[in-house]
């Protein structure tokens, strides 16, 4: 199934010492699209929106795209202005969902005649409706009024770098594609990181019981954890280390393992308790050269009472 994500632009440079309210009309005389004419208006531009269409056709994305408003910079957004763009928008995630992730086009400084925070409330309603572990990735204006409630309650939040905004398209390419470096970070005797460009499509906090049968009951906390989508392969990410030893571990983050037709997991031998049972095939990666390796004779023993098995055969 493709992964279904909903694109929205809501953005004002609300200067609050102004007497002209930005009003409906103010959003229709600039720009004011719904629905379809949000891609047909903006594709191909170099606009926030356009990129999240292009990472859609990179990455086979299902895209809803309800609404794209933007209105000249002026006094407070009306009520009536910013509950009719936040409606197409919730409407969207009632009707329309569910979705993998949300991408705002947003500006950061909106201020309406009942907001002052206008993202930060535009992004507690959607957060209600879309839970704890649907993504939400913002692009905002390098002059945002960035408050804590909008970091609380978005998990990726990229402003522009240029002024005048030349960097729309690319920053809002940074907001729907994350690149990181992954792994190698401890000893690089063992590899260097490898770096990866994807985009995140689940988000949990790292808690949840063991299933077992291994400690079944157990609880475990594995901080802030992360699917990132790296071509085509889910990569789970965690804060803390741990074994895969148990199912749980992937389906905290709405993966379930006996779906997937491939599954990797970072573990010596625990894990066959939980997976050898619904495996056609299990292969042991062992060449790496790592410390848990199973080629003991690579391994420089110093305090080893010799001989022992199986290092010394004969």
């Amino acid at each position: 199934m493709r992964p279904r994500v909903l694109i929205a632009g809501f953005k004002h440079e609300t200067n609050t010492f102004s007497t002209l309210p930005t009003d409906l009309a103010a959003y229709r005389a600039r720009k004011l699209f719904e629905g379809d004419e949000v891609a047909a208006r903006l594709a191909g531009t170099r606009s926030e929106i356009a990129a999240f269409l292009d990472a859609r056709d990179r990455h086979a994305w299902e895209v809803v795209h309800p609404v794209y408003a933007d209105a000249t910079p002026s006094g407070r957004v009306t009520r009536k202005a910013f509950e009719h763009v936040s409606e197409r928008i919730l409407a969207c995630l009632q009707h329309q969902g569910p979705f993998d992730a949300v991408l705002f086009a947003l500006h950061g400084a909106m201020v309406a005649e009942h907001h002052d925070d206008g993202e930060g409330a535009l992004l507690a309603r959607v957060r209600e409706h879309v839970g704890p572990q649907v993504p939400i990735a913002v692009t905002l204006d390098l002059h945002a009024n960035v408050t804590e409630r909008m970091a609380r309650l978005a998990d990726i939040m990229v402003s522009y770098r240029t002024y005048p905004h030349v960097d729309q398209y690319e920053i809002a390419t940074e907001a729907a594609e994350l690149s990181l470096a992954l792994g190698g970070k401890v000893d690089p005797r063992y590899g260097e990181p490898l770096p990866v460009t994807g985009s995140v499509h689940a988000l949990a906090d790292g808690r949840f019981d063991l299933e077992g049968p291994m400690m079944a009951g157990t609880p475990v906390h594995m901080g802030a954890s992360a699917v990132l989508r790296v071509a085509g392969v889910d990569i789970v990410l965690v804060s803390a280390r741990y074994q895969a030893y148990d199912r749980m571990f992937f389906r905290h983050l709405g993966i379930e393992p006996g779906a997937c037709s491939v599954l990797g997991v970072k573990s010596a031998h625990h894990f066959r308790a939980a997976f050898a049972p619904i495996a056609s095939r299990v292969e042991v990666v062992d060449d790496g050269g790592g410390l848990t390796s199973r080629n003991f004779a690579q391994l420089r023993y110093r305090n080893l009472r010799r001989p022992v098995y199986p290092l010394d055969l004969e």
